[in-house]
């Protein structure tokens, strides 16, 4: 058990503080507040570590053996199964169920039952490329996680195998934010529309096997915020490092200070009759949570002079 809100010995500290800041991520629908228990569970703290880092400004809410009432008719729970607990936050709940017996295909099991609860599958947007969710496992390969949607939330479901009798299965359930007002979100994306003709310069790139999309469930909210950008183009016989020093000197100048890169940059072109185009991916990793990156795409034309 992990001691709250009295001294903790210093050899289990960075561990309880580890899973404490872990359980930063429900979502409380409850009208009344909910007495935080005094400890947490071992398990528990770990199995919400697992689900995927769960950071948040606020103080998080932690029910030990138990969820909140409302997630119990959109989740399923299997004979056998046991509720550990759930943390909750703003407008996400992670539940964890412990199963014992789990197979290998408990995800696609659960899935089917889900759809039937009327949950729908993620709706994909097939206009032009970017980046797409990863493509299913290879066939024999049972998938470890599944997205569904309900609009306004989110359902992705998860599982952590304990051993090969049992499995730990994390419900996150989000409320889906919308897009400045627009009514659009990841899970009720606009029609797509372009005029006649029209290709889009973007290759489409599956994202990494076991990978997630946290863009609406806000896990990496805390360490990547987004960010403004603006350009200038130029012409200049200067080096490229040369123009960077120029213009390092005058960030100094006001108060910016160097600091090592989070980004990692490879750029590619490839050629055609009309001219050569050049694509840049950039991967900037969050300096306080090393599972998060955002990746970035830019397409550049090239026309023959």
């Amino acid at each position: 058990m992990f001691p709250i809100g009295r001294r903790t010995p210093l050899r289990f500290a960075a561990t309880a503080l580890t899973c404490l800041a872990a359980a930063h991520a429900g979502v409380a629908q409850s009208p009344a507040p909910l007495a935080q228990p005094t400890s947490i569970p071992t398990d528990l703290a770990g199995a919400i570590l697992v689900t995927g880092g769960l950071v948040g400004s606020e103080e998080p809410r932690v029910l030990v053996g138990s969820t909140p009432e409302w997630v119990l008719p959109k989740i399923v729970m299997p004979r056998g199964a046991r509720i550990m607990g759930a943390a909750f936050q703003g407008t996400t709940v992670v539940t964890i169920v412990n199963i014992p017996g789990a197979s290998d295909s408990i995800i696609t099991q659960l899935q089917t039952q889900l759809l039937a609860r009327g949950w729908k599958p993620q709706p994909v947007q097939n206009f032009g490329g970017g980046f797409r969710p990863a493509p299913a496992p290879a066939r024999g390969a049972p998938p470890t996680r599944v997205t569904l949607c309900d609009v306004p939330q989110m359902l992705a479901v998860s599982i952590a195998r304990r051993d090969e009798q049992s499995a730990d299965i994390a419900y996150r359930i989000t409320t889906v934010t919308t897009v400045a007002g627009s009514g659009y979100s990841i899970c009720n994306l606009p029609q797509a529309y372009a005029p006649a003709g029209y290709k889009s310069p973007f290759p489409t790139l599956y994202n990494p096997p076991a990978s997630a999309d946290v863009r609406a469930s806000g896990d990496c909210q805390a360490s990547l915020t987004g960010s403004q950008g603006t350009f200038t183009a130029l012409r200049t016989a200067m080096a490229p490092e040369l123009i960077l020093d120029h213009y390092a000197r005058q960030l100094a100048d006001s108060g910016w200070t160097p600091a090592p890169s989070s980004q990692v940059s490879r750029i590619f072109v490839r050629t055609n009759g009309d001219g050569s185009a050049e694509l840049s991916l950039t991967v900037s990793s969050s300096p306080r949570d090393q599972a998060c990156h955002d990746v970035a795409m830019n397409v550049k034309t090239l026309r023959k002079p």
